[in-house]
């Protein structure tokens, strides 16, 4: 209440532009490192970053989920950390890398 009124439609102008943002980030760093991401489906999603994950790891039965740790060779400060979610949780493979 101390805002005004709550807008639906800016909020989902909001959500709109964050995922055309994120879209474009994307796909910059699959030309940059990953020749375009030939190989990969590329996925965006708003949300709990573990859930959207592991999600998404389900619904296209991947075999391999690929993260990078928050602190670097300290694999137990990513517990329960997104990582540490997903590898509790995924029905597939998970791979931590150090950042």
């Amino acid at each position: 209440g101390w805002y005004g009124a709550f807008d639906q439609k800016r909020v989902e102008e909001l959500m709109d532009h964050a995922n055309k943002t994120a879209a474009k980030r994307l796909g910059q760093i699959c030309e940059k490192y990953l020749e375009g991401c030939p190989l990969y489906i590329k996925h965006v999603a708003m949300g709990d970053p573990a859930r959207e994950i592991l999600a998404t790891a389900e619904k296209e039965q991947v075999d391999l989920v690929v993260m990078a740790s928050h602190v670097p060779g300290a694999m137990e400060y990513i517990w329960p950390s997104n990582g540490g979610k997903i590898a509790e949780h995924a029905k597939c493979s998970v791979m931590v890398v150090r950042a």
